[in-house]
């Protein structure tokens, strides 16, 4: 949510950049409900210093901002499955990986990136004490994103998704999101 320069809107944490509120991420897996993990983020941004530009095609590209935090949360279903949460996070990380191509970002280790994402969200965060075994086969699903998105990210470097990578330099983001969303990466 972007607000005019300087609308505060009753927000006592207001600074120069924005404010925080949480997102709670919920898990529904079979009959079970769970809080999977709670995240903390810029979500309220002054015009003035809001920094989105059509290329950041992922949602999470906003960089981290300093700001004060709301408490105010929103309600997120972020999971009804393990296997519809992995498909949707393979999306994000070919996507992720198509902006960190055309940023000529560097490589990182994918079993490291997939290891610590699991242990972040199930130890960390606290997913396992709250879900049990549904919650670490969705972290580990989860996980699978900040592995694969630096698996696309050599791919693309050697040469693969020469049509995807077209489309994205050409801005043709429409076209771009209905290749991956219908797989047709070729």
């Amino acid at each position: 949510m972007v607000l005019a320069n300087g609308d505060r809107h009753g927000i006592d944490v207001w600074d120069e950049d924005g404010a925080g509120l949480p997102r709670r991420d919920w898990a529904e897996l079979g009959a079970r409900r769970f809080r999977y993990r709670t995240q903390w983020r810029a979500r309220l941004v002054r015009r003035d210093k809001a920094v989105w530009r059509q290329e950041q095609i992922v949602h999470e590209a906003l960089p981290k901002m300093a700001g004060g935090r709301v408490h105010a949360f929103i309600e997120h279903r972020f999971a009804t499955s393990v296997e519809n949460r992995a498909v949707k996070e393979d999306r994000y990380a070919l996507l992720w990986a198509l902006r960190a191509h055309a940023e000529q970002r560097r490589l990182k280790p994918v079993s490291v990136q997939r290891v610590a994402s699991w242990v972040r969200d199930c130890m960390l965060k606290g997913a396992l004490w709250r879900g049990g075994a549904g919650a670490s086969r969705l972290a580990w699903a989860v996980a699978g994103y900040h592995a694969t998105k630096y698996a696309y990210l050599r791919e693309l470097q050697q040469g693969r998704y020469p049509e995807l990578t077209r489309l994205y330099a050409e801005g043709r983001y429409d076209e771009l999101f209905a290749r991956v969303c219908d797989g047709a990466l070729g």
